[in-house]
């Protein structure tokens, strides 16, 4: 059996100090508020926008109080991409646990250990690993919750659906406040070699840091807008907020300008103030529509998707078929909901989409870029 750990070890202060609105928590209340129509997460034919997902965080953050779970509580989640397991992190977040990623391929062993090292009290889990899970929590004296998501309730299982029904839609009162430096997530990353280990993160690194990464990601593109091609242009200009057209970026004026602008630590600081914004909401929600292809658990899908909710309430796109990759699903899926982003990791996807495309009519004009 793990010893608990205290985050007290790993605790830092920020310049700007306890901001609250800095926690995915802040963050979900200001997007919804500001834009609770637009499309916030799509799968297959079913669609949720802003206030829809938020009521559903909110029925789910009361059922893990409800179950005794409290702040910075290991709460882990055991599943491929779909709008439950955004529904789960939002939650866990909301209350002030802390979500652990597992990836539901590793073998019981590896499973153990990351469920074990995390002190994890709750295990949230799609309903086909449920004799997995139950077969492991006699070893685990700490997880006392097990939550089968698109399963029933049973001895010694909550139902996901059940366990919302059974709570309100509005906010939870919390008996603790929740700010921008509490320990907000414990990362397991598997490296190269041995078991998986996790990496600890507060709410400034997830939330405001991964802000940053947008800006990061921005700069380069920002100083290369004018030498794209024109094809380029229809798709790209879609996931931009701001009303431009391809003569105005080709201009000699800006060119100038996005040169400077991509070298300026003042942008960086004034963009830094706009990205989770109620003003940058308003011009950019839906705007970048993202097709997570790999898997939330996985530290690019996570990096990609969470920093472009964040920054700008873009849509997220899962498919339908979660595992194994279907290529054809893919281009299917782009072509349909006219995705501009989509996040592969290496040719394990690459290579299959590839191929899918080679010789089929898909219309993928619509697709700015892939990372």
């Amino acid at each position: 059996m793990a010893c608990e750990d205290s985050f007290a070890n790993y605790r830092l202060s920020y310049p700007d100090g306890k901001k609250s609105d800095h926690t995915w928590g802040g963050r979900l209340t200001k997007i919804a508020k500001t834009v609770p129509q637009k499309t916030a997460f799509i799968q297959g034919e079913r669609q949720v926008n802003w206030r829809e997902f938020e009521r559903r965080v909110n029925r789910l953050a009361h059922g893990l109080l409800s179950l005794g779970l409290q702040k910075e509580d290991r709460a882990a989640i055991m599943g491929f991409n779909s709008i439950e397991w955004m529904e789960s992190y939002f939650a866990v977040s909301r209350i002030g646990a802390v979500p652990v990623n597992v990836n539901p391929r590793f073998v019981a062993p590896e499973i153990k250990h990351i469920l074990e090292d995390a002190d994890a009290k709750a295990l949230l889990f799609e309903a086909e690993y449920q004799e997995l899970a139950q077969s492991l929590q006699p070893q685990l004296p700490l997880l006392k919750h097990l939550i089968a998501i698109r399963g029933k309730s049973s001895p010694g299982v909550t139902g996901y659906e059940e366990l919302m029904a059974e709570h309100p839609e509005t906010p939870p009162r919390l008996d603790w406040p929740v700010s921008n430096e509490d320990f907000a997530f414990l990362f397991y990353t598997g490296g190269t070699t041995g078991y998986p280990k996790g990496t600890v993160w507060d709410y400034d690194n997830r939330v405001r840091g991964l802000d940053a990464i947008m800006i990061t990601a921005l700069k380069p593109l920002i100083k290369k807008l004018p030498d794209l091609p024109s094809t380029a242009f229809p798709a790209l200009l879609s996931t931009l907020p701001l009303p431009l057209s391809e003569g105005m970026i080709k201009s000699r004026p800006a060119r100038w300008l996005f040169n400077h602008l991509a070298d300026s630590e003042r942008m960086d600081r004034l963009t830094m103030k706009m990205f989770g914004s109620t003003p940058n909401y308003r011009l950019a929600a839906g705007k970048m529509k993202l097709v997570v292809v790999a898997p939330l658990f996985h530290g690019t899908a996570y990096l990609t998707a969470f920093s472009m909710i964040g920054a700008s309430a873009g849509t997220c796109i899962f498919l339908e078929s979660r595992h194994p990759f279907d290529p054809a699903e893919f281009w299917r899926t782009v072509e349909k909901r006219k995705a501009n982003l989509a996040v592969i990791v290496g040719d394990a996807f690459a290579i299959p989409m590839i191929e899918e495309l080679e010789g089929r009519d898909y219309d993928v004009r619509s697709l700015a870029a892939i990372i």
